[in-house]
């Protein structure tokens, strides 16, 4: 059998014991007559056999890049998709990521030897540049994204939830991150808080995952409880408890609130953030919240205070000096955070003391300003809300110690645990406490 020379030099015939039909047989099949290839004898050394017919580095990577993307036959041997570093040592020959397809080669009769068992891929998908990422997520179907995604999920598949076990009911709240439902989950109430960005990149989903694998690690009376998460676009969400008196700015801000939440029953609240938050502090790594405000802190049935949205906090991509996150909340954010700069721990110290403000004047933070008139007066001004006369001396010095404009001036929540235990206990009890409210 003889080969045509189509292209180089057109017309010329090859030999008969050319490389098409030599002992070896390690070429892709002609285009026009695949060639009857002979039977083969295996090869302890498949790489030096390549190497004596290819002696460029793109056709040896061709032969050694996946040769099909189905199931071989039932005689076919097994190769390795790519062919470790290690063999080619010394050689002079460079690895190179090749997306290829070789339905030619899986289709012929070839017979491939079996690659040495010690064998490393050649270029793993987490060694590409972010351009051969996307080019091999586009030639191989995006199978690289899934291949993560399943690499990722393995450390939460157990509080991994499928979107279709989720009845969802009422929407229960807003907010920078997404929508918030009540639903029902096999017979219990939970909240879902369905994710507003959906079309994260793989870095970015990569996050998610990380922000699920440390919430389903959490567990302390004062954090919601973290149920699980559909991790599925377009519906990638946060499952957690459903707790039914619902926001803690909403319960302060509605009518009648200083007849159902009395002063003792307030700092009782305010030690429900403090100890929630000096669980988070004192974690290994410590966990800030970057966004600690009253819409979220949840309330439950008894008024116990729940601080919820700690791990969401870090996806946040922009400062609230931006246009685009003016529409936030910058009331309850530290001014080195509105100013942009490096912060830590003690900026969620701060967002504690617009909180203790809140609840013991019943008001909304900042009411008169707008959210970039806030930027300016908090974070370039050092204005601070106006603290009322009649307010308890000690609650006022904490509150003033909590929003101090040097961070590291600010208390620790231990220590503001243990300035409010004395607080709570010389309040008086209340003759009447209504609950049914």
């Amino acid at each position: 059998e003889y080969l045509v020379d189509l292209f180089g030099a057109p017309g010329q015939l090859s030999d008969p014991d050319s490389f098409v039909n030599g002992p070896y047989s390690l070429s892709v099949p002609s285009p026009l007559r695949p060639p009857k290839f002979r039977s083969l004898e295996i090869t302890s050394n498949f790489s030096s056999v390549a190497k004596q017919y290819f002696s460029d580095c793109h056709s040896l990577n061709l032969l050694f890049s996946d040769a099909s993307t189905g199931a071989s036959n039932g005689a076919a041997v097994a190769v390795d998709q790519m062919y470790s570093k290690k063999h080619d040592a010394g050689d002079g020959i460079a690895n190179s990521w090749v997306p290829v397809k070789g339905q030619a080669i899986a289709n012929s009769d070839i017979i491939l030897p079996e690659a040495p068992r010690e064998v490393l891929p050649l270029m793993s998908p987490s060694n590409l540049t972010a351009d051969k990422k996307k080019e091999f997520q586009l030639i191989e179907g995006n199978q690289y994204l899934r291949s993560t995604v399943s690499d990722l999920s393995l450390a939460v598949d157990d509080l991994i939830i499928p979107w279709s076990e989720l009845v969802l009911k009422e929407k229960i709240g807003a907010g920078s991150f997404g929508t918030v439902h009540r639903a029902d989950w096999h017979g219990s109430d939970v909240a879902v808080k369905i994710l507003m960005e959906q079309d994260y990149h793989l870095d970015r989903f990569k996050e998610f995952m990380r922000e699920v694998a440390i919430m389903k690690s959490l567990r302390h009376p004062n954090i919601v409880l973290f149920m699980g998460a559909v991790t599925e676009p377009p519906n990638l969400s946060i499952v957690t408890e459903y707790l039914s008196r619902g926001s803690l700015y909403k319960l302060l801000h509605r009518s009648g609130a200083r007849e159902v939440l009395d002063e003792r029953r307030r700092l009782n609240m305010a030690f429900d953030v403090a100890k929630g938050m000096n669980y988070l502090h004192r974690r290994s790594p410590p966990i800030v919240h970057r966004d600690l405000k009253s819409p979220n802190l949840l309330v439950d049935k008894k008024y116990t205070v729940k601080v919820c949205d700690f791990g969401l906090s870090r996806l946040k991509a922009n400062t609230y000096l931006s246009s685009k996150s003016l529409a936030g909340t910058p009331e309850w954010m530290a001014p080195e955070v509105l100013r942009d700069e490096p912060s830590n721990e003690k900026s969620d110290v701060y967002s504690f003391a617009v909180i203790l403000w809140e609840l013991m004047t019943l008001q909304q933070p900042w009411c008169n300003l707008n959210p970039a008139q806030v930027v300016a007066a908090v974070g370039f001004k050092g204005r601070r809300l106006e603290i009322p006369k009649e307010l308890n001396p000690q609650v006022a010095a904490l509150i003033e110690s909590c929003w101090a404009n040097e961070p590291w001036r600010r208390p620790s929540f231990a220590n503001i645990m243990e300035t409010l235990r004395p607080l709570i206990n010389k309040v008086p009890v209340p003759q009447l406490i209504r609950s049914d409210s």
